[in-house]
Protein backbone atom coordinates (compact mmCIF):
# COMPACT_ATOMS: atom_id res chain seq x y z
CA UNK A 1 0.00 0.00 0.00
CA UNK A 2 1.56 3.27 -1.13
CA UNK A 3 1.84 6.19 1.23
CA UNK A 4 0.51 9.65 0.42
CA UNK A 5 3.40 11.71 -0.94
CA UNK A 6 4.49 14.66 1.21
CA UNK A 7 3.19 18.11 0.36
CA UNK A 8 5.47 20.09 -1.93
CA UNK A 9 5.66 23.81 -1.06
CA UNK A 10 4.86 26.04 -4.03
CA UNK A 11 2.17 28.15 -5.58
CA UNK A 12 -1.18 26.64 -4.70
CA UNK A 13 -4.00 29.20 -4.92
CA UNK A 14 -6.25 27.31 -2.51
CA UNK A 15 -3.45 27.07 0.06
CA UNK A 16 -2.55 30.74 -0.37
CA UNK A 17 -6.20 31.62 0.19
CA UNK A 18 -6.29 29.45 3.31
CA UNK A 19 -3.15 31.20 4.57
CA UNK A 20 -4.90 34.57 4.13
CA UNK A 21 -7.79 33.36 6.34
CA UNK A 22 -10.67 35.04 4.47
CA UNK A 23 -13.11 34.02 7.21
CA UNK A 24 -11.29 36.44 9.48
CA UNK A 25 -12.17 39.33 7.17
CA UNK A 26 -15.55 39.59 8.86
CA UNK A 27 -13.71 41.29 11.73
CA UNK A 28 -12.87 44.20 9.45
CA UNK A 29 -16.56 45.00 9.12
CA UNK A 30 -16.01 47.14 12.23
CA UNK A 31 -14.40 49.66 9.87
CA UNK A 32 -18.00 50.42 8.86
CA UNK A 33 -19.10 51.09 12.44
CA UNK A 34 -18.32 54.80 12.35
CA UNK A 35 -20.29 55.55 9.21
CA UNK A 36 -23.27 53.51 10.46
CA UNK A 37 -23.35 54.90 14.01
CA UNK A 38 -22.86 58.50 12.82
CA UNK A 39 -25.92 58.35 10.59
CA UNK A 40 -23.83 58.74 7.41
CA UNK A 41 -24.63 55.35 5.89
CA UNK A 42 -26.82 57.11 3.32
CA UNK A 43 -23.83 59.07 1.99
CA UNK A 44 -22.35 57.07 -0.93
CA UNK A 45 -18.96 58.79 -0.66
CA UNK A 46 -18.62 58.12 3.07
CA UNK A 47 -19.83 54.55 2.70
CA UNK A 48 -17.45 53.89 -0.19
CA UNK A 49 -14.50 55.26 1.77
CA UNK A 50 -15.37 53.06 4.76
CA UNK A 51 -15.52 50.00 2.49
CA UNK A 52 -12.12 50.90 1.04
CA UNK A 53 -10.72 51.09 4.58
CA UNK A 54 -12.22 47.68 5.34
CA UNK A 55 -10.66 46.27 2.15
CA UNK A 56 -7.25 47.70 3.09
CA UNK A 57 -7.47 46.12 6.53
CA UNK A 58 -8.51 42.78 5.02
CA UNK A 59 -5.27 42.69 3.02
CA UNK A 60 -3.20 44.10 5.90
CA UNK A 61 -4.57 41.63 8.44
CA UNK A 62 -4.02 38.76 6.01
CA UNK A 63 -0.40 39.79 5.65
CA UNK A 64 -0.07 39.78 9.43
CA UNK A 65 -1.67 36.32 9.59
CA UNK A 66 0.95 35.08 7.13
CA UNK A 67 3.71 36.52 9.33
CA UNK A 68 2.19 35.03 12.49
CA UNK A 69 1.74 31.63 10.89
CA UNK A 70 5.37 31.68 9.78
CA UNK A 71 6.69 32.50 13.28
CA UNK A 72 4.30 30.07 14.99
CA UNK A 73 4.54 27.19 12.52
CA UNK A 74 6.48 24.91 14.88
CA UNK A 75 4.02 25.46 17.75
CA UNK A 76 1.03 25.13 15.42
CA UNK A 77 2.18 21.65 14.35
CA UNK A 78 1.26 20.43 17.83
CA UNK A 79 -2.13 22.17 17.96
CA UNK A 80 -5.21 20.00 17.20
CA UNK A 81 -6.66 22.60 14.81
CA UNK A 82 -3.80 24.88 13.77
CA UNK A 83 -1.66 21.97 12.57
CA UNK A 84 -3.80 22.00 9.43
CA UNK A 85 -2.72 25.53 8.51
CA UNK A 86 -0.67 25.64 5.27
CA UNK A 87 2.67 26.63 6.80
CA UNK A 88 2.31 24.23 9.71
CA UNK A 89 1.51 21.24 7.51
CA UNK A 90 4.08 22.23 4.87
CA UNK A 91 1.77 22.80 1.90
CA UNK A 92 3.14 26.36 1.61
CA UNK A 93 6.86 26.99 1.96
CA UNK A 94 8.52 30.00 3.63
CA UNK A 95 9.48 31.50 0.28
CA UNK A 96 5.94 31.35 -1.06
CA UNK A 97 4.65 32.81 2.19
CA UNK A 98 7.10 35.72 1.92
CA UNK A 99 5.97 36.41 -1.64
CA UNK A 100 2.32 36.36 -0.58
CA UNK A 101 3.04 38.74 2.31
CA UNK A 102 4.78 41.14 -0.10
CA UNK A 103 1.83 41.08 -2.50
CA UNK A 104 -0.60 41.75 0.34
CA UNK A 105 1.54 44.67 1.55
CA UNK A 106 1.56 46.11 -1.97
CA UNK A 107 -2.20 45.74 -2.26
CA UNK A 108 -2.73 47.44 1.08
CA UNK A 109 -0.50 50.35 0.07
CA UNK A 110 -2.34 50.73 -3.24
CA UNK A 111 -5.73 51.01 -1.52
CA UNK A 112 -4.44 53.42 1.14
CA UNK A 113 -3.37 55.80 -1.63
CA UNK A 114 -7.07 56.52 -2.29
CA UNK A 115 -7.80 57.33 1.36
CA UNK A 116 -6.83 60.22 3.67
CA UNK A 117 -3.25 60.02 5.01
CA UNK A 118 -4.57 59.54 8.55
CA UNK A 119 -5.89 56.12 7.54
CA UNK A 120 -2.36 55.08 6.60
CA UNK A 121 -1.20 56.31 10.02
CA UNK A 122 -3.82 54.16 11.74
CA UNK A 123 -2.84 51.20 9.53
CA UNK A 124 0.82 51.69 10.51
CA UNK A 125 -0.20 51.75 14.19
CA UNK A 126 -2.15 48.53 13.64
CA UNK A 127 0.90 46.91 12.03
CA UNK A 128 3.17 48.01 14.88
CA UNK A 129 0.67 46.75 17.45
CA UNK A 130 0.61 43.33 15.80
CA UNK A 131 4.38 43.20 15.54
CA UNK A 132 4.56 43.94 19.27
CA UNK A 133 1.95 41.25 19.86
CA UNK A 134 3.90 38.68 17.86
CA UNK A 135 7.18 39.81 19.40
CA UNK A 136 6.15 39.06 22.97
CA UNK A 137 2.80 40.56 23.87
CA UNK A 138 0.96 37.35 23.04
CA UNK A 139 2.88 35.59 25.83
CA UNK A 140 1.73 37.98 28.59
CA UNK A 141 -1.49 37.06 30.39
CA UNK A 142 -4.28 39.64 30.04
CA UNK A 143 -2.09 41.91 27.92
CA UNK A 144 -2.47 39.53 24.98
CA UNK A 145 -6.23 40.03 24.86
CA UNK A 146 -6.00 43.77 25.54
CA UNK A 147 -3.71 44.12 22.51
CA UNK A 148 -6.19 42.20 20.35
CA UNK A 149 -9.00 44.46 21.54
CA UNK A 150 -6.88 47.53 20.79
CA UNK A 151 -6.60 46.26 17.22
CA UNK A 152 -10.39 46.43 16.90
CA UNK A 153 -10.38 50.01 18.16
CA UNK A 154 -7.82 50.88 15.47
CA UNK A 155 -10.08 49.30 12.84
CA UNK A 156 -12.94 51.54 14.00
CA UNK A 157 -10.65 54.58 13.86
CA UNK A 158 -9.53 53.66 10.34
CA UNK A 159 -13.14 53.60 9.17
CA UNK A 160 -14.02 56.94 10.77
CA UNK A 161 -10.89 58.62 9.41
CA UNK A 162 -11.63 57.25 5.95
CA UNK A 163 -15.14 58.70 5.77
CA UNK A 164 -14.42 61.89 7.72
CA UNK A 165 -16.67 61.32 10.73
CA UNK A 166 -15.80 61.64 14.39
CA UNK A 167 -15.10 58.44 16.32
CA UNK A 168 -17.26 58.94 19.40
CA UNK A 169 -16.09 57.71 22.77
CA UNK A 170 -19.16 55.47 22.90
CA UNK A 171 -18.27 53.61 19.71
CA UNK A 172 -14.72 53.06 20.93
CA UNK A 173 -15.83 51.94 24.40
CA UNK A 174 -18.42 49.49 23.05
CA UNK A 175 -16.00 48.14 20.45
CA UNK A 176 -13.18 47.70 22.96
CA UNK A 177 -15.34 45.94 25.56
CA UNK A 178 -16.91 43.62 22.98
CA UNK A 179 -13.47 42.73 21.61
CA UNK A 180 -12.26 41.97 25.15
CA UNK A 181 -15.21 39.65 25.68
CA UNK A 182 -14.67 37.79 22.41
CA UNK A 183 -10.92 37.60 23.08
CA UNK A 184 -11.27 36.04 26.51
CA UNK A 185 -13.99 33.72 25.17
CA UNK A 186 -11.52 32.56 22.52
CA UNK A 187 -8.87 31.91 25.15
CA UNK A 188 -11.41 30.01 27.24
CA UNK A 189 -12.37 27.75 24.35
CA UNK A 190 -8.70 27.12 23.47
CA UNK A 191 -7.81 26.37 27.09
CA UNK A 192 -10.71 23.95 27.50
CA UNK A 193 -9.82 22.18 24.25
CA UNK A 194 -6.08 21.71 24.84
CA UNK A 195 -5.52 21.93 28.62
CA UNK A 196 -2.23 23.05 30.13
CA UNK A 197 -0.30 21.09 27.52
CA UNK A 198 -1.33 23.65 24.90
CA UNK A 199 1.51 24.72 22.57
CA UNK A 200 0.33 28.33 22.98
CA UNK A 201 2.57 29.48 25.84
CA UNK A 202 0.18 32.03 27.34
CA UNK A 203 -2.59 29.45 27.82
CA UNK A 204 -0.46 27.64 30.40
CA UNK A 205 -0.87 30.67 32.68
CA UNK A 206 -4.63 30.86 32.28
CA UNK A 207 -7.06 28.56 34.05
CA UNK A 208 -10.58 27.74 32.93
CA UNK A 209 -11.94 29.18 36.18
CA UNK A 210 -10.10 32.47 35.65
CA UNK A 211 -11.22 32.69 32.04
CA UNK A 212 -14.82 32.01 33.05
CA UNK A 213 -14.66 34.98 35.42
CA UNK A 214 -12.99 37.19 32.81
CA UNK A 215 -15.66 36.28 30.26
CA UNK A 216 -18.43 37.17 32.72
CA UNK A 217 -16.76 40.46 33.66
CA UNK A 218 -16.19 41.53 30.06
CA UNK A 219 -19.67 40.41 28.99
CA UNK A 220 -21.10 42.62 31.76
CA UNK A 221 -18.79 45.45 30.67
CA UNK A 222 -20.01 45.08 27.09
CA UNK A 223 -23.67 45.21 28.12
CA UNK A 224 -23.12 48.16 30.47
CA UNK A 225 -21.24 50.08 27.77
CA UNK A 226 -24.01 49.51 25.26
CA UNK A 227 -26.82 50.37 27.70
CA UNK A 228 -25.07 53.63 28.63
CA UNK A 229 -24.60 54.39 24.94
CA UNK A 230 -28.29 53.72 24.25
CA UNK A 231 -29.38 56.00 27.10
CA UNK A 232 -26.86 58.85 26.86
CA UNK A 233 -25.55 59.04 23.29
CA UNK A 234 -28.87 59.66 21.49
CA UNK A 235 -31.67 62.10 22.11
CA UNK A 236 -34.72 60.44 23.58
CA UNK A 237 -34.94 56.80 24.54
CA UNK A 238 -35.40 55.28 21.11
CA UNK A 239 -32.19 53.26 21.17
CA UNK A 240 -33.35 51.36 24.25
CA UNK A 241 -35.39 49.22 21.88
CA UNK A 242 -32.11 47.89 20.47
CA UNK A 243 -30.93 46.54 23.84
CA UNK A 244 -32.84 43.20 23.95
CA UNK A 245 -31.10 41.68 20.88
CA UNK A 246 -27.74 42.84 22.28
CA UNK A 247 -28.49 41.12 25.59
CA UNK A 248 -29.67 37.97 23.81
CA UNK A 249 -26.63 37.82 21.53
CA UNK A 250 -24.19 38.27 24.41
CA UNK A 251 -25.85 35.66 26.62
CA UNK A 252 -26.26 33.29 23.67
CA UNK A 253 -22.51 33.52 23.08
CA UNK A 254 -21.86 32.68 26.74
CA UNK A 255 -24.17 29.68 26.37
CA UNK A 256 -22.36 28.43 23.27
CA UNK A 257 -19.02 28.91 25.02
CA UNK A 258 -19.97 27.04 28.20
CA UNK A 259 -22.30 24.35 26.88
CA UNK A 260 -21.24 23.73 23.28
CA UNK A 261 -17.51 24.39 23.47
CA UNK A 262 -17.70 27.10 20.79
CA UNK A 263 -15.74 30.33 20.87
CA UNK A 264 -12.27 29.35 19.66
CA UNK A 265 -13.15 30.92 16.30
CA UNK A 266 -15.59 33.82 16.87
CA UNK A 267 -16.02 34.36 13.13
CA UNK A 268 -17.27 30.77 12.75
CA UNK A 269 -19.85 31.30 15.51
CA UNK A 270 -21.06 34.48 13.83
CA UNK A 271 -21.26 32.78 10.44
CA UNK A 272 -22.90 29.55 11.59
CA UNK A 273 -25.12 30.19 14.62
CA UNK A 274 -28.54 31.15 13.31
CA UNK A 275 -29.94 32.67 16.57
CA UNK A 276 -26.97 35.05 16.84
CA UNK A 277 -27.30 35.95 13.17
CA UNK A 278 -30.98 36.77 13.68
CA UNK A 279 -30.15 38.82 16.78
CA UNK A 280 -27.61 40.85 14.76
CA UNK A 281 -30.10 41.44 11.96
CA UNK A 282 -32.83 42.48 14.40
CA UNK A 283 -30.43 44.81 16.19
CA UNK A 284 -29.24 46.38 12.91
CA UNK A 285 -32.81 46.81 11.71
CA UNK A 286 -33.98 48.44 14.94
CA UNK A 287 -30.89 50.64 15.17
CA UNK A 288 -31.27 51.76 11.57
CA UNK A 289 -34.97 52.48 12.08
CA UNK A 290 -34.29 54.66 15.16
CA UNK A 291 -31.27 56.48 13.74
CA UNK A 292 -32.35 56.90 10.14
CA UNK A 293 -36.12 56.64 10.12
CA UNK A 294 -37.18 57.63 13.63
Amino acid sequence: MSETPPAIPGFRPSEWLALMRPRQWIKNAVCLAGVFFSGSAGDPAALGAAFLAAAAFCLLSSGIYVLNDYTDREEDRHHPVKRHRPLAKGSVGPGSAALLAALLAAGTSAILMFLPPTVATVAAAYLMLNLAYSGGGKRVVILDVIMIAAGFVLRILAGTEACGVEASSWILACGFSLALFLGFAKRRAERAATGRVSPRAVLKDYSVALLDRLCLVTAALTLCSYFLFAVLAHEGRGLLITCPPVVFGTLRYLFLLAERGCGEAPEVVLLQDRPIQIAILVWAGLFGWVLYGG
